[in-house]
């Protein structure tokens, strides 16, 4: 869905999964772009409907 965050929650997410990401992808750089790549592959793994 686009635009479903506004550019300042979707900056705070980010802000967040920098140290997650760090952990799990150490030697991918934590830039905007994936980080948000990181979070929407996270939220399609979790994501469960019913």
């Amino acid at each position: 869905i686009s635009n479903l965050f506004a550019k300042d929650e979707i900056l705070e997410l980010c802000g967040e999964l920098v140290p997650i990401m760090k952990k799990e992808f150490p030697r991918r750089p934590p830039t905007q772009e994936a980080l948000y790549d990181y979070f929407i592959s996270r939220a399609r793994a979790n994501l469960h409907i019913v």
